[in-house]
Parts: C-alpha cells; sequence; structure tokens
C-alpha cells in the first residue's frame, strides 16, 4: 500500500520570520514564538505529523527546488522520523506526548528517543542565539539536511556514471541535475572527498546519513 504525506509548499515573494508569522495568523495559526525577525530562504514548520514548507519566492527555480529538498529532509529525516521511532518504542498514546497535549510520565521523559523527538509545533532550526548565529547542534543539522537534499537531486551513483571529476563535472551538476552554482560546487568536493576511500557508487551518504550519537 502506498504511504501518503501532507505537507505543503507557500512560496513568499520576500521570505522572513515576520512574512511566516502574517501568514499563519492570516490563515488562523497560532505565530511563531521567540523568534526574531530575519531574512530566510526557507524554512519548515511541523505538527501533528503535517508539514509547511515556507519558501522565498524571489529565488530562481533551481534555488527553490533545491530549498524544498532540503526542507523536505528536515521534515522526513529530523521530524516524522523521530516520532515513527517513539511510536515503535511506546504505541500510538505517546502521540499525545510528541503533540503537546499531555505531559510525558517519568518512564517517558528518561527516554532517549523522547528526549530527542520534537515536541508540539516543531521550528527549532530556526532557533538562533543574541548574535543570530545557530547553535553547533543546528549546523551539524542543516548540514546533513544539505547533503541529503544533494544526493535527492544528484545521485552519487549517477552523476559517477555520467561525469568525470573536475570542473565539467561541476557544470553537469548545474545543467544536467539543476544544482545551485554553490550546491554543485560543494557536491562535487564531497564525492572527490570519499571517491579515494569508495567507489562512488556505493559511497552511498557516509556522512549525510551519519546517526547522531
Amino acid at each position: 500500500m502506498m504511504e501518503t504525506f501532507d505537507v505543503s509548499v507557500i512560496l513568499i515573494p520576500t521570505l522572513s520570520v515576520d512574512a511566516v508569522n502574517r501568514w499563519l495568523i492570516g490563515h488562523g495559526r497560532q505565530p511563531l514564538r521567540n523568534h526574531m525577525d530575519r531574512g530566510l530562504r526557507a524554512c519548515l514548520l511541523a505538527r501533528r505529523g503535517f508539514g509547511l514548507i515556507f519558501v522565498d519566492g524571489g529565488m530562481d527555480h533551481d534555488e527553490r527546488r533545491y530549498a524544498v529538498a532540503h526542507e523536505l529532509v528536515h521534515f522526513f529525516a529530523h521530524y516524522l522520523e523521530l516520532r515513527r521511532r517513539a511510536v515503535a518504542r511506546f504505541g500510538e498514546q505517546i502521540l499525545s506526548v510528541l503533540d503537546g497535549d499531555r505531559p510525558p510520565t517519568v518512564a517517558e521523559r528518561l527516554s532517549e528517543i523522547i528526549q530527542h523527538a520534537p515536541l508540539g509545533p516543531f521550528d527549532d532550526f530556526l532557533i538562533r542565539d543574541d548574535a543570530g548565529k545557530p547553535s553547533a547542534a543546528v549546523i551539524y543539522i542543516e548540514n546533513e539536511a544539505d547533503l541529503i537534499a544533494m544526493e535527492l537531486l544528484a545521485p552519487c551513483a549517477e552523476v559517477a556514471r555520467l561525469t568525470r571529476p573536475g570542473a565539467g563535472r561541476v557544470e553537469a551538476l548545474q545543467k544536467e541535475f539543476g544544482l545551485p552554482a554553490w550546491a554543485a560546487a560543494e557536491w562535487n568536493r564531497f564525492i572527490d572527498d570519499l571517491a579515494p576511500r569508495s567507489d562512488p557508487v556505493v559511497l552511498g551518504l557516509e556522512r549525510a546519513l551519519k546517526k547522531k550519537s
């Protein structure tokens, strides 16, 4: 049976925290709390298993496509998968904790699974310190989402089959796979870094899919 997911992509001409809040209030939803206004390329908000991906509509097609892939990684790998692990461990009743409808029991609170699972509305990756900088944990997760998004849009095995190392590969990553220029350069470096140790067809996502301890 095919599984479906409820995720909507919303284009906003000039995306910012305030612009997201205006959209949320205009659609009868609670605005984001405790986030200072700043410009955004894209962001994911999720609740009760549903996701909203906001994207800056002023970006070109390749940048928007990449941004959506990046936010989908957050939805599946950093939100939905953690909920699934919690359900596998505690059963469906844990959803009431994850959705903020009741506090966790002592046993649930002590579980490492619950400690890592997002509780209530999901917008953790928007958090910045007083200087506007993300934490080391957020940087790690954002880098992970970047790498997985690149693999989704330009699979290593396919890139290795169709291209050779060098500037030509970077150009192909843009023209043939639709990666933005900066992402093409980054993905090319990633593939080159791993190529001496592993066949690109098998290199997979050694770092991108590395689980946090």
